[in-house]
């Protein structure tokens, strides 16, 4: 019989070389996900969807407390160095929304139920909720403002999606 100098797998995992794997892992994982931000602005309430505009600019989420909220991200962080009154240098920096990040536009109010789900039309123009309440509302993303109320969903409305094939 062939002998290998490869160590069988189960070593591998089990020996000297888990101690690095782990390591390397941990290591790529945090790089690659990292803590932004927290944002409370449901309160105590358990968020149940969240989903980002078509630019990338705004996520919206849907939470237990039954309102919409619609976040801005902010544009990044510039700094400026002015020269104080005693003669000192100060630096001001500027965050775009805030320093964590996003800056609440607005809160949509409406349904009667935990909010189930979010999606965006294509055109970014429509915001459309589905709750326990068994309504599907739609809302115009630009200004906030109801569009259109969807009722009789029987048990509720659990999902909701934009159709690929026509931007409505």
């Amino acid at each position: 019989p062939k002998h290998s100098t490869m160590p069988p797998q189960s070593s591998l995992v089990r020996g000297r070389h888990s101690e690095h794997f782990v390591a390397s892992t941990k290591a790529l994982l945090s790089s690659r996900l990292s803590h932004a931000a927290t944002i409370n602005a449901h309160m105590s309430y358990p968020v149940y969807c969240l989903r980002f505009d078509k630019t990338g600019r705004y996520f919206i989420s849907g939470a237990d407390d039954y309102l919409i909220k619609v976040f801005h991200l902010g544009t990044g962080q510039s700094c400026q160095s002015k020269k104080g009154r005693d003669g000192s240098r100060r630096k001001r920096c500027n965050y775009g929304a805030n320093s964590r990040g996003a800056v609440l536009v607005c809160s949509l109010r409406g349904h009667a139920g935990v909010i189930n789900d979010i999606d965006v039309s294509s055109d970014n123009s429509f915001l459309a909720t589905a709750s326990v309440d068994g309504d599907v509302r739609i809302w115009g993303l630009k200004d906030g403002c109801p569009v259109a109320i969807l009722r009789g969903h029987k048990g509720g409305a659990n999902m909701v999606s934009w159709s690929k094939l026509t931007p409505y």
